[in-house]
């Protein structure tokens, strides 16, 4: 690739920034005692309540806090609108050179699976981001750019790190360490790479 980006990531989004988004599942679990309010489109306040011991017995006093994201949506987004969200940004990183991680993290059963890999009616954010990242490549590669592309899939569970494209008869959780470049960059031990 030359020296010159292949897109224009803009003048106020940095390539090595985290792009942090909220999706909002229903809030109607009986042990769910957590109220929110969302106040615009990048901000909820949440409402917890404090340790009735530490202020007075008998006592309830709530805190609020609030939690500022790239983008909230509600209990109402699709996957499809989610995908879109994230998918213009992270082909013109990954175009540009820059690696890119995608986490979905919550409860069990809360649409981490059907979001990332698709539902049956939607693609997910992966598919959907292959499909648009080849485009690109096969668009750019007809100007004389090449491109090497890796993908590696892990999962976290209780704590352990697991290989998803690694052999499933192995079965065992992967350790973080660093590497030996002088940044001391934080990397799954033994985590396999796919390359295309």
């Amino acid at each position: 690739m030359g020296s010159e980006p292949l897109y224009d990531l803009g003048s106020t989004r940095l390539p090595y920034k985290a792009k942090v988004i909220l999706k909002l599942k229903p809030n109607n679990y009986d042990t769910n005692r957590l109220k929110y309010q969302v106040k615009d489109q990048q901000t909820i306040v949440v409402e917890g309540i404090k340790d009735c011991k530490k202020h007075g017995a008998g006592k309830m006093n709530r805190d609020i806090s609030l939690f500022t994201f790239d983008e909230i949506f509600d209990v109402k987004t699709g996957i499809e609108s989610i995908t879109n969200a994230l998918s213009g940004d992270t082909i013109n990183d990954l175009l540009n050179g820059y690696s890119v991680s995608i986490m979905a993290y919550g409860q069990s059963n809360t649409g981490k699976s059907a979001l990332m890999f698709g539902n049956g009616l939607n693609d997910g954010i992966i598919p959907t981001l292959f499909k648009e990242l080849f485009e690109n490549i096969k668009q750019t590669t007809e100007k004389g750019s090449e491109f090497t592309i890796g993908a590696s899939f892990i999962a976290v569970k209780a704590e352990n790190i697991y290989d998803l494209l690694g052999d499933p008869k192995n079965g065992k959780s992967l350790k973080l360490s660093t590497n030996s470049r002088p940044d001391k960059q934080i990397v799954v031990k033994d985590l396999r790479t796919v390359y295309v």
